[in-house]
């Protein structure tokens, strides 16, 4: 459900906002944007790490990293509903190597 309210988010800005680009130039500009900005990017690579440890191979990752480039944590939710669903369990989806029961 958060996903779609964020996909929804997404398309509204799009559509109404202006460039992102001058958005992020504004925002970059203010040191609370500027700590927003860095705070984001540095979860992002995070999550990108993260990715790319669960995926074992840089080639399976990239589209994901693309997706966090342009789609921030709405990639990450997708992700782990993703690793949810193809998974059986949950540490088996959020783990690289679970350990045994």
């Amino acid at each position: 459900m958060c996903a779609v309210a964020q996909l929804g988010l997404i398309i509204w800005s799009a559509a109404t906002g202006g460039s992102v680009v001058s958005a992020l130039l504004a925002m970059g500009s203010m040191p609370w944007g500027l700590t927003t900005l860095t705070d984001l990017g540095l979860g992002l690579t995070v999550i990108g790490l993260w990715i790319t440890l669960l995926e074992r191979s840089a080639w399976r990752a990239l589209p994901w990293w693309v997706g966090l480039l342009l789609l921030g944590n709405l990639a990450t939710a997708l992700y782990v509903a993703w690793r949810c669903a193809t998974h059986r369990s949950l540490s088996a989806a959020l783990l690289a190597h679970p350990e045994s029961p």
